[in-house]
């Protein structure tokens, strides 16, 4: 079983907080952050704020560590004199590092302060990093890295007499909640893993961001790229003016030709049936129709270049704020489409393929062994393991072992191929 565990690293653990809060206290607690702590409150996001009395010597509380690491988002607000707190800047590198290494999901709020200002540490942030730097040199760098990173990641700015602050502060929980965990309701009935996997979509897709943004779900059958692209779909498919989910895209350009998704797309987000006598006059319409349009596209299944360049050309194509999703085995397809923007879906680990199994055979007993082979099998695969898992359920004990002998010499075969 410990081999077992050696070819599934863990990953994240359990989610305590939907939000953690970093801030300079000083600067916005009774203000700012206290208002949208209470915002966040108000709409059921569970968020982690710091308590002010809370004693912190040299280094900051484990506490604070430990509700970073437990969070699914959290939320920096970058105000004049943030860079002067040591604390502040722990609390960066370590939310940055959880960013980068367990799919935390962040967003910058530069709150009277501008953003390149933080980004290139110019004006009251060069100034306080450079009196760190007279005392922690080393450390000082990584703050700087850490300031880089989150300045350049999708966010929001607020500058007092632009706007009124409760508006900015709406946007931001609107924005919060689209991504919270009470949105996905709407997912596969064992849905192991995939609320990590959304969140790491979501990151990708900076919904605050006006561009047009293309993205790419790449990986090998099974490994649940359609069910990760519909939970996303459902997650902030309310955030669009037009929504299209293009099912099996490979399979249903040969039946019935690309002119016909192409009035599917149309028939989805614009509610116009519009008869297509060919591709070429369906990218004139698809153009004519949808460039004002913030919509969701979803691509399920291309294994072709040219059914990109037919059903989502170029981001010109889309209003602004749209979103393009494509689902493929192919890598190369999107490289040579000049899609950058790809998430390479894991394989299931140890410990979510046996959650997984346990799910599906909840009322059966577990022989020793029996699981660890089957994971074994399924090379981490979720589609495998329900196969299998559903399989065995309809079987007696007492045939497992006739089941799993075949399916060892099946998968060892390499002849088990998955849609």
């Amino acid at each position: 079983m410990e081999q077992q565990r050696a070819m599934f690293p863990s990953s994240k653990g359990v989610c305590t907080y939907d939000v953690f809060l970093s801030f300079r206290g000083e600067d916005t607690r009774y203000g700012f952050t206290g208002n949208l702590y209470h915002a966040l409150h108000q709409k059921r996001i569970k968020t982690f704020i710091d308590d002010e009395m809370i004693l912190r010597g040299e280094q900051i509380s484990p506490t604070i560590f430990k509700a970073i690491d437990e969070s699914r988002m959290a939320i920096i607000v970058f105000s004049k004199n943030y860079a002067s707190s040591k604390w502040c800047l722990q609390e960066l590198a370590k939310i940055i590092g959880c960013f980068k290494d367990k799919e935390l999901v962040v967003f910058p709020v530069f709150y009277n302060v501008d953003p390149s200002e933080v980004r290139n540490q110019t004006g009251s942030y060069g100034q306080q990093l450079a009196k760190h730097e007279e005392k922690m040199k080393e450390e000082v760098q990584g703050w700087r890295f850490a300031l880089r990173e989150a300045a350049n990641l999708a966010g929001w700015c607020f500058i007092d007499g632009c706007e009124y602050e409760y508006e900015f502060i709406k946007r931001i929980t609107d924005t919060v909640c689209s991504t919270s965990k009470q949105i996905l309701s709407h997912v596969d009935d064992y849905a192991v893993g995939l609320e990590s996997r959304v969140f790491k979509i979501l990151n990708r897709l900076q919904m605050t961001d006006p561009k047009v943004i293309v993205i790419g779900i790449c990986g090998v059958g099974g490994i649940g790229k359609t069910t990760l692209a519909r939970a996303v779909y459902d997650s902030i498919g309310q955030q669009f003016e037009g929504l299209c989910f293009l099912n099996d895209v490979r399979e249903n350009s040969t039946k019935y030709g690309l002119a016909y998704l192409q009035q599917v797309i149309l028939s989805d987000t614009v509610g116009e049936n519009i008869k297509l006598h060919n591709e070429n006059e369906g990218i004139s319409v698809l153009i004519r129709k949808l460039q004002d349009k913030r919509i969701l596209l979803i691509l399920d299944d291309v294994d072709k270049l040219d059914q990109l360049k037919s059903l989502a050309g170029t981001p010109s194509w889309f209003g602004w704020g749209s979103r393009i999703i494509v689902t493929t085995k192919h890598k190369g397809i999107l490289a040579a489409h000049g899609v950058e923007n790809i998430y390479d879906v894991p394989r299931f680990e140890y410990h979510e393929a046996l959650q997984l199994l346990s799910s599906i055979a909840s009322k059966r007993p577990n022989p020793d062994g029996v699981w660890d082979r089957v994971i074994s099998y399924s090379r981490g695969l979720p589609l495998v393991l329900k196969v299998i898992g559903s399989d065995l359920l309809e079987k007696s004990t007492d045939e497992w072992e006739i089941s799993l002998d075949r399916y060892e010499q099946v998968c060892n075969e390499e002849t088990v191929y998955l849609k």
